[in-house]
């Protein structure tokens, strides 16, 4: 590439006159720029690919957990040997196994970048062959990178644009196909998650939330009969949102002090074998005929090893930590007893707000479409397949009104937020034009004749780019916090709101503030000097800032991808914590749980590179090129991560990509709107109005592609009935193969009559299947059993946990015990406290997959750590 570029400089030498040395300086700074920005980014790249390829074997924990650490049933098979058999192996995945192991939003970003990489690496090679030449070519006074750009063409040389316009449409045309095609696979991603196995048998595809319930409604008998005239004899339960408040702070004691437990019973465990390896091994207490361990006064139990504290933390008398924990959880849990009782037997919702059960998937959707109540806000908000999990309980409690409040208090936030960062974001972009600030600025001067080229494109070339994506990395998560302030009731709606909210952000403070002040700074001595020539200098200097995108894009392609298989963070941080950290059962399976991967500030970031790419793609197409390779290395790394690294906890189905398709084309409408004015400024009449066609035709298939929003809040009858057709003729085919009451239960749910499940099993032909789907007409000649019991209806019954109330309480609410996870070690501590935890009854006691060895060392199963990877 670097050959590449001086070719072209060299040519433009030659057919142009240079005398000005300033215009020296800035070919040398932005060669000098891009080769320094292609030599420290390739040779980080290339040392986190090799580092990567070598390490990925010696640790699994951080480069294939998902072989291990999560659920048998989502885990991937490992990796063949050999050096670049992760990468065949990965890519070699069907979509349907892809989406069983990684779920419908992961496989999403793997869809999203293939889909892109294509278009780029078809737009970017058309562009280097047509564009680059004209451009190089194109007589203006345009040096260095710049004359690779719509810029060097000249006023006399019109003509040559008509190449930029033919690239213009061919490439509007191609991304508005790419548009569709993304929102055609977002629609079915989403109504495949929505008939899953999984929300088939969860409670989520059963619920629906409903907040700011007015008073003399809060009851679940009046929600009931509301609800049954949407969806008439379709619900099977409501269950209100109870008061936080009162019982929180227990539970949050409850939960320390747990956690307090564990570790005292953990550091009397390693006590004693400490002292049992101090004493060369010596136990008195082993029965060597029965293999048992006895844990008596003298040994096991021996009061001087129990770890012990002060009442008041350095002041009071000393306590039995073990006893005084247990005691504390006794008391606690009482306390927490008699208020949750209290609170369950409130027959209305303080809060307003409630979950409402149906029998099937259908129905949620449903009635989260119909008008509930007629006074503006009640009953407005309601959310279809809700998990619980992801509820954020506490915000629940707010009404509409306080919503409203803190949404404005909100939006002023994200204002005050987009103003400080367009000023970090001006300070950035003028480092990377120096060059040009030193013609106006004297005592900028040595930049320009002090320092060496190579230097001088470090810090215009790399120094920027690093400092913004370091200030843009803090962006998310200051963005994820007003909103759930704002009171966003769930982890996925937070989730959802980021997608727009941080790439909004991303095109205000990168893309226009960069472009904006990068002309300013670039002009600024024609601004001070000569300011009736801004305008025509625009028209330079605009395609002049892309030189600094195409360092900030090079950046976040090399080093982005590399550093994503490397982990270097989880590499270096993981085993720390598990060393230092890692001292309890617990603890040990919490560090130890894979990356929980949140696509949606993902594909946010990676539409706006897409913005960047569009926008500048018959402007300036090296950005094209280098856009080109930031999405193949993505989806090189993420293919490979989304497989074996990552889980993710809660779906949306494709929502994620929904949301990052539509912004494509605010980035069409940049694209066009610059053309349009670089063609009005160059005084080509005829391309600009070409180009408003175009532009115009782009809005037409914007508001077509609407019909995709209505698609992707609910699943439609006629994809649910195909679906169920599917399960069924899969169900009939598992059924004849091999009977059992799990299957007929998926039968009866999809409106098989459970009285001829057993005519089903034997397979008999020609008979009648009326009654098999109640009103289902005789079968016609021909027709066999599975087609008959495959015909219309939808699931009919719940299929959902049983537990369905206590998981749609909030966790303080919910009657289960904690947990107290302990080793179970080869001394038998665990043994001889396992009656004391007990008795206490405040707890309940389990030492599964959990180990201490005589050495002291805690170790976990992996089953263990898949197991309890949501406990509490």
């Amino acid at each position: 590439m670097a050959d590449l570029v001086y070719h072209y400089v060299d040519l433009t030498r030659r057919q142009t006159t240079v005398n000005d040395p300033n215009e020296v300086n800035e070919q040398d700074a932005s060669v000098e720029a891009f080769i320094s920005a292609v030599g420290v980014n390739s040779a980080v790249a290339l040392g986190f690919f090799a580092a990567f390829m070598i390490l990925r074997k010696f640790f699994p924990m951080v480069y294939a957990p998902r072989t291990f650490l999560v659920e048998a049933k989502d885990r991937v098979q490992p990796v063949p040997p050999g050096i670049f058999s992760w990468l065949t192996t990965s890519f070699r995945t069907p979509e349907s196994t892809f989406i069983d192991l990684a779920g419908h939003d992961n496989y999403a970003v793997v869809y999203y970048h293939r889909t892109l990489a294509k278009l780029f690496g078809g737009v970017s090679l058309i562009a280097a062959i047509l564009l680059f030449p004209l451009h190089v070519t194109g007589g203006g006074v345009s040096v260095g990178l710049n004359v690779l750009t719509l810029g060097n063409v000249g006023d006399d040389r019109s003509v040559r644009l008509w190449a930029n316009l033919v690239l213009s449409y061919a490439f509007v045309a191609g991304t508005l196909y790419t548009i569709l095609r993304l929102l055609r696979k977002a629609a079915e991603l989403r109504h495949k998650f929505l008939l899953s196995y999984e929300q088939l048998h969860g409670l989520a595809g059963y619920t629906l939330l409903i907040r700011d319930i007015p008073p003399q409604l809060r009851n679940r008998e009046a929600i009931r009969s509301i609800v049954d005239r949407v969806q008439p004899g379709h619900v099977v339960d409501v269950v209100l949102s109870r008061q936080l408040r009162p019982i929180q702070g227990d539970h949050d004691d409850m939960v320390k002090n747990r956690d307090g437990l564990e570790a005292a019973i953990t550091k009397y465990q390693k006590t004693v074998a400490v002292q049992r390896k101090k004493n060369g091994g010596a136990d008195d207490n082993v029965d060597v005929e029965a293999g048992r361990r006895h844990g008596t006064h003298d040994t096991v139990s021996d009061a001087s090893l129990r770890p012990s504290h002060r009442k008041f933390f350095l002041a009071g008398p000393r306590l039995d930590s073990i006893s005084d924990r247990l005691n504390t959880l006794a008391a606690k849990n009482a306390a927490l007893s008699e208020k949750r009782a209290f609170e369950l037997n409130d027959d209305s919702s303080p809060d307003g707000s409630a979950f409402v059960v149906f029998t099937d998937l259908f129905s949620p959707h449903v009635a989260a479409s119909a008008n509930l109540h007629e006074t503006p806000g009640y009953m407005y908000d309601k959310q279809a397949g809700v998990d619980p999990e992801e509820v954020i309980w506490k915000n629940l409690r707010m009404g509409y009104y306080e919503r409203r409040v803190r949404n404005v208090f909100a939006v002023v936030a994200a204002t005050a937020l987009v103003i400080f960062w367009s000023i970090i974001t001006t300070f950035i972009s003028s480092i990377a034009s120096l060059d040009r600030l030193a013609e106006a600025a004297p005592f900028l001067e040595f930049f320009n004749t002090g320092l060496n080229p190579a230097l001088r494109g470090l810090i215009q070339g790399l120094l920027p780019t690093v400092l913004l994506a370091i200030a843009f990395s803090l962006v998310p998560v200051i963005l994820r916090f007003i909103t759930k302030q704002a009171g966003v009731a769930t982890v996925t709606a937070i989730e959802s709101s980021l997608v727009d909210q941080y790439y909004a952000f991303l095109v205000f403070n990168v893309l226009l503030v960069v472009t904006l002040t990068g002309s300013i700074w670039q002009t600024l001595d024609t601004i001070l000097h000569n300011p009736t020539e801004i305008l025509n200098q625009f028209a330079i200097t605009v395609p002049r800032v892309s030189t600094f995108f195409v360092n900030y894009v090079l950046l976040l392609a090399l080093s982005g991808p590399a550093g994503e298989l490397l982990q270097i963070a989880t590499l270096i941080l993981k085993p720390l914590k598990l060393r230092f950290l890692g001292s309890t059962p617990r603890k040990i399976m919490k560090l130890s749980q894979p990356v929980e991967f949140k696509s949606g500030v993902v594909l946010a970031g990676h539409s706006f590179i897409a913005t960047l790419g569009m926008t500048y793609a018959v402007v300036a197409p090296l950005v094209s090129v280098i856009v080109f390779v930031y999405f193949f290395l993505w989806l090189v790394a993420f293919t490979y991560n989304m497989q074996y690294v990552y889980t993710n906890r809660f779906e949306t189905g494709g929502k994620y990509l929904h949301r990052a398709a539509k912004q494509l084309f605010v980035a069409l409408y940049l694209h066009e709107i610059i053309i349009i004015m670089l063609f009005l400024l160059k005084q080509s009449w005829i391309q600009a109005a070409l180009v408003i066609f175009a532009f115009l035709v782009t809005i037409g298939v914007h508001m077509h592609a609407n019909i995709y929003d209505g698609l992707m809040g609910s699943v439609p009858a006629k994809a649910a009935l195909d679906e169920t057709t599917e399960i069924r003729k899969g169900l009939v085919e598992e059924v004849k193969a091999e009977s059992g009451d799990e299957k007929k239960e998926d039968l009866e749910a999809l409106g098989v009559d459970a009285r001829h499940f057993e005519t089903l099993v034997m397979g008999t032909e020609g008979q009648s299947s009326s009654a098999t789907l109640g009103a289902e007409p005789v079968a016609a000649p021909g027709q066999g059993q599975s087609a008959n019991l495959v015909g219309e209806g939808l699931p009919k019954k719940y299929l959902g946990p049983e537990d369905y109330k206590e998981r749609l309480l909030a966790p303080p609410l919910r009657s289960a015990s904690l947990n107290c996870w302990v080793a179970k070690d080869v001394h038998g501590v665990s043994d001889s406290l396992k009656r004391e935890v007990m008795e206490g009854r405040s707890v309940r006691w389990t030492d599964e997959w959990a180990h201490m060895d005589e050495n002291g060392k805690v170790s976990v199963e992996s089953d263990g750590i898949a197991y309890y990877r949501f406990d509490i």
